[in-house]
């Protein structure tokens, strides 16, 4: 399963809240250039998502570089790919 979002959308905070709940199969998400997405929310997902492969985030201005590591850290089982360049 993908999410792929790239952009301004009608995905809000609240949403991005349930991604991690509700969403346990995606594989592929892209939440680039998202302006209500936090770093909290990034992490929930990628714990919440144990079949992500696949992470984009280019132009998320709330994750900062040493969030971004915290990220990369959370998943040992080097099957996840958090890309942060333009968008793919």
């Amino acid at each position: 399963a993908s999410l792929w979002s790239a952009g301004p959308t009608g995905i809000t905070q609240e949403v991005l809240e349930v991604i991690p709940v509700l969403c346990h199969n995606l594989k592929f998400i892209n939440l680039s250039n998202l302006a209500v997405l936090l770093e909290d929310h990034a992490a929930a997902i990628v714990r919440g998502c144990k079949k992500l492969r696949r992470f984009y985030l280019a132009g998320c201005k709330e994750i900062t570089p040493e969030g971004l590591e915290r990220l990369r850290g959370i998943r040992k089982d080097n099957q996840l790919t958090i890309l942060v360049g333009r968008n793919h």
